[in-house]
């Protein structure tokens, strides 16, 4: 593998300037030696010098062929100035002219290498200068005739040409790293401005279908919210909250569940996902919360991503189809479906229990008389009044329902394990019920002109009751019973309550109900 260079200029541009110094290295000591030969034919410098020189140069290159381009450009750069002090010291130690070269071995190696590395060459190169001057002053050095002029001007021009060379050379490389450092500007300045378009529709997109989304950081505690986010947490766009702030928003009755539920996913699950309630301005929000988990190398939590989506709507949406459903819209009490469903689940518990309860099926006298005189607006009036009376007359574990128009049924559950008991338990509760829509009511409907009147109105009840255990019986059998009884009710002169025999437990499965009055 080739090795990482810190040169300022790039890889192939520190390559090639290293190829061009190994190729001044060859051919600068051949013109040397060829112009000191017949100058200072006498002097074996001439040619060990040179013979220096080109064996760092080859050195190098064989480490540059091998694409070890810094151990190629410490050997080119410590090399030259080691051979170069050496021709110095028999050249003519610092008047020698081979010391103009030192500058260049600067240049060059520092911009193949870091800075460090420049400061310890040019320091080296100081001390060598230093050195050749006290051996010289010190008699250290030998005595050598100085090169004529023509080599001091044919090293300058040499140096001259050089230094052109690699400034060129620079300038190419820096130019061309220019231009490619403008075009990645460019391109990361489009990046930038697609993902803040990208980050401007994923907020748009957000806020349409009102999900938002965070990130959390679970070591330094902090939530950072999309501004989608913020607006279904009720915080600042850009603020930053901790956990403990977000528990605080969370409704009372749901923070132990989500704490709960996030320490989970912490320590188990991994991910988070559930639904519960906000508290934002005093508003109650639904929203869903998804997350997923991020743990670090030591498996301890780093990061959690999620979303939220408030779902408030959906959730009223689902109250109201359930409240249709199963509640009859006007009273606001269970309908015909959710108490067929609390009759099974009571003939379930029956026969587990073995207590037994009741049913009471009713039917408003003097109602229609009431509708076709004043309007179904008064009507609806009295419905209303009906209901709250039999709510009033119930405990919490029964049910009040109504069936449609002017019916009424009631559940009496766990009355007694005795049947008697129950029974009479049951006949009390009739009675005050029986009393109570006895009552007259006074109502105020509006006029055509909007203004309130009263309507004193007389309405009683008759009412089938039928005692059932779990056995032997099923929700159908007992309506039905209850029904037959409450028309015998009507057909005894209203007003009063008739019993019903459960279905089954006397005579054959076939014989019929006779109802029983209340005794």
């Amino acid at each position: 593998m080739a090795e990482q260079t810190t040169s300022p200029i790039s890889r192939e541009s520190s390559r090639a300037l290293l190829r061009y110094a190994i190729a001044a290295m060859v051919i600068g000591p051949v013109v040397t030696a060829l112009l000191l030969g017949p100058a200072m034919p006498n002097a074996t410098v001439n040619y060990a010098g040179p013979a220096m020189m080109i064996a760092v140069a080859l050195t190098g290159w064989l480490f540059l062929a091998r694409g070890q381009i810094v151990l190629a450009t410490n050997i080119l750069g410590c090399g030259a100035c080691l051979a170069l002090a050496g021709i110095a010291a028999f050249t003519g130690g610092v008047r020698s002219p081979v010391m103009i070269v030192f500058p260049v071995v600067i240049l060059i190696y520092g911009w193949l290498i870091e800075r460090g590395g420049v400061v310890l060459t040019g320091a080296l190169i100081m001390a060598l200068t230093v050195g050749l001057w006290v051996a010289e002053r010190n008699g250290v050095l030998p005595s050598v005739a100085l090169p004529p002029a023509l080599i001091y001007l044919a090293h300058a021009i040499a140096i001259y040409a050089l230094a052109t060379v690699l400034m060129v050379f620079i300038l190419r490389a820096f130019r061309r790293q220019l231009v490619a450092l403008n075009a990645v500007s460019q391109q990361l300045t489009e990046r930038g401005k697609q993902l803040e378009y990208n980050r401007e529709l994923l907020e748009r997109a957000q806020t349409v279908a009102r999900v938002g989304s965070w990130v959390a950081d679970i070591a330094h505690d902090r939530i950072t919210p999309s501004p989608q986010g913020c607006k279904i947490f009720g915080c600042q766009d850009g603020d930053v909250l901790s956990h403990h702030d977000y528990l605080q928003s969370v409704h009372a009755d749901d923070r132990d569940g989500v704490a709960q539920a996030w320490a989970q996913a912490l320590n188990q699950t991994h991910s988070f996902d559930g639904e519960h309630r906000l508290v934002v301005n005093g508003k109650v929000r639904w929203v869903r919360q998804k997350a997923e988990i991020e743990f670090g190398p030591d498996q301890r939590p780093r990061q959690a991503i999620g979303i939220v989506k408030d779902i408030t709507e959906r959730k009223q949406m689902e109250d109201e189809i359930r409240q249709l459903a199963f509640f009859d819209p006007l009273t606001q009490l269970p309908n015909r479906r959710l108490f067929l469903d609390r009759l099974n689940q009571t003939l379930t518990s029956n026969k587990r229990s073995s207590q037994h309860g009741a049913l009471m099926f009713m039917d408003l006298d003097n109602f229609k008389p009431l509708n076709d005189r004043h309007g179904h607006a008064t009507g609806d009036l009295l419905l209303l009044e009906v209901a709250a009376r039999l709510k009033a007359c119930m405990r919490e574990m029964d049910t009040v329902a109504r069936f449609g128009g002017d019916e009424f049924v009631v559940l009496l559950s766990e009355l007694d394990t005795d049947i008697e008991q129950a029974r009479r338990h049951a006949a009390t509760v009739a009675a005050k019920i029986s009393t109570h829509l006895a009552a007259p009511y006074l109502l105020h409907p509006p006029d055509d002109t909007q203004q309130s009147r009263s309507v004193e109105h007389l309405c009683t009840a008759s009412i089938g009751v039928v005692v059932f255990s779990g056995a032997a019986s099923s929700a159908h059998d007992l309506l039905a019973c209850a029904d037959a009884a409450m028309y015998c009710a009507k057909n005894q002169g209203r007003n009063c309550v008739c019993f019903s025999v459960t279905p089954g437990s006397a005579g054959s499965p076939d014989a019929p109900v006779a109802p029983q009055n209340i005794p």
